[in-house]
């Protein structure tokens, strides 16, 4: 039976070639008797779409050509039409009907009207396109990790778009931040930053794209209507309700982790949000009981330093009463999976004392016979590679050199002082024993630098990086849990940090921070 053309032509990149390209061909052949294919030249592709082709010229047009309803590949260095017929003499071209109505096709539909030529519009093959192939290529099997923003009256925002303005990050993940329109436009504003912010509802419609920040928006912010290094309820209930967010969608499976941008913990209160920081934020809405801060830096360096706390936002006097064998085991166990899921197989872990040369038998205190000895013994039966106690004065600096990989401190300052003078730059905390991956910069708020564009974003960075790693990590680390929170991860490496312990609700001590700088945690 006679076909209705003789001369049929259509045409296109064919860069990653599918099932709507060869619909369209098999349509066109179906109606024609020779079929011309034009494979479009990498030059012309490169001057349309602002990007060369994966595949060559050459290499495309012989893929095309293999085509059994493929009478002729050529490779066409122009798009007029006009021109095209001159050279093919063809009877008809076929486009997809996504071009029907359009003002450049009214007037070529005019122009090969008057030498008799036709055009058929072939219904465009629904569910799949070139670039959502190449999207899905690009995003690959990165993992979603939401940045919540942080106390707007903070450094939070800047060091959002800072973080996010290194183009490694969009290779390793999809951040998606949480916040307000109205800081981050601000902070890029300040920092001369040429990123473009892209709006969306839900994680699934981030473009993972370096050069665009998706970002959720709560609204709660009116352009200026804050003001930088200057404690506020607003501010404080606005970073509230960013982690709060995080934190539902961590639970929902919409994002694989959390990385969390400083709050201020008076702020936080001035919201009427008691809680002494993040980690009590995620216990609690996770139902979390056993858990732990663990600081890390340098993990890959031979200047590493991590520690893990026993007892974090409480009083010096209380923090002494919490030294307990069972609490001092707990975090012994939560440093090992800490840091096997930082990359660690076997953590070396050793055990600081509490008093001054870890009391010289009894001269300076009891603790370390009655608690923190019975405590190491017991992790060492277990098969936990421990040493300890070691004397608070020399501990850390042993482990900086390559004695252990994570301290055991016995309180919040007693790790948190030399953390900082050896290895704040760049640091990051973790959260371990949540269900959830949570990672955080090791420093606080800055309020006396908010707003200046003073402050480096490389804490940040390692924060998210860190959250990609232990979420990859921690399924070879998974151990039963009785009551799993709902709905987490749905993927092969279907992980759930498993590790927990029981600790006394902080009380509400809210007190007015001595420096800007170590309100968060």
């Amino acid at each position: 039976m006679a076909k209705k053309y003789k001369v049929g032509y259509t045409d296109g990149v064919y860069d990653l070639f599918h099932t709507g390209h060869l619909n369209m061909i098999e349509t066109a052949k179906s109606q024609c008797e020779h079929l011309i294919v034009g494979v479009h030249a990498d030059d012309v592709v490169e001057g349309y779409k602002h990007r060369r082709p994966i595949i060559s010229e050459e290499g495309r047009r012989r893929i095309i050509e293999s085509i059994a309803d493929v009478d002729e590949a050529v490779i066409t260095r122009f798009r007029d039409k006009m021109k095209l017929w001159e050279k093919y003499h063809f009877d008809v071209i076929f486009i997809g009907d996504d071009w029907k109505g359009t003002e450049r096709w009214n007037k070529f539909e005019k122009e090969l009207a008057k030498i008799g030529v036709g055009v058929v519009y072939v219904p465009y093959t629904k569910g799949i396109s070139t670039t959502e192939i190449r999207e899905r290529i690009m995003l690959g099997n990165r993992k979603k990790v939401a940045i919540t923003m942080g106390d707007p009256a903070g450094i939070g925002a800047e060091i959002t778009v800072k973080a996010l303005a290194k183009e490694e990050v969009y290779r390793q993940c999809i951040p998606i931040v949480i916040g307000d329109r109205a800081a981050l436009e601000d902070a890029l504003g300040f920092c001369n930053l040429g990123l473009e912010l892209n709006e969306i509802g839900e994680p699934k419609e981030a473009k993972g794209r370096f050069g665009t920040v998706d970002f959720i928006n709560l609204g709660l912010l009116e352009p200026k209507g804050w003001e930088y290094k200057k404690n506020s309820a607003l501010c404080g209930d606005a970073s509230f309700r960013y982690v709060i967010k995080g934190i539902e969608l961590a639970k929902a499976g919409q994002v694989d982790a959390v990385a969390t941008a400083p709050i201020n913990k008076e702020s936080l209160h001035m919201g009427g949000h008691k809680y002494s920081g993040h980690t009590e934020i995620f216990a609690e809405y996770t139902g979390t009981p056993k858990y732990a801060m663990l600081l890390a830096s340098g993990l890959r360096s031979d200047r590493k330093l991590c520690v893990i706390h026993v007892s974090t936002h409480v009083s010096l006097r209380e923090a002494c009463d919490r030294v307990k064998k069972e609490r001092v085991v707990e975090v012994i166990k939560l440093a090992d999976k800490g840091m096997k899921l930082l990359g660690f197989e076997n953590p070396r872990i050793a055990v600081a004392g509490l008093n001054p040369h870890c009391s010289e038998d009894g001269l300076f205190g009891h603790e370390e016979a009655d608690e923190i000895i019975p405590a190491s013994q017991t992790a060492k039966e277990l098969g936990y590679d421990v040493t300890g106690p070691v004397p608070p004065d020399t501990v850390f600096v042993k482990s900086m050199g390559g004695e252990s990989d994570i301290v055991v401190d016995m309180y919040h300052d007693q790790g948190q002082t030399p953390f900082k003078a050896l290895a704040l730059e760049g640091g990051v905390r973790f959260t371990t024993g949540l269900q959830l991956v949570r990672t955080a910069p090791a420093h606080g708020t800055f309020f006396q630098q908010a707003g200046r564009n003073q402050t480096e974003a490389a804490s940040l960075r390692n924060a998210i990086y860190t959250a990609i790693d232990v979420w990859r990590n921690r399924h070879d680390y998974d151990e039963p849990l009785q009551n799993p929170l709902p709905k987490l991860y749905h993927e092969k490496r279907d992980d759930s940090e498993k590790v927990r312990f029981n600790i006394p609700k902080p009380k509400d001590t809210s007190k007015k921070q001595a420096t800007a700088t170590d309100t968060e945690e």
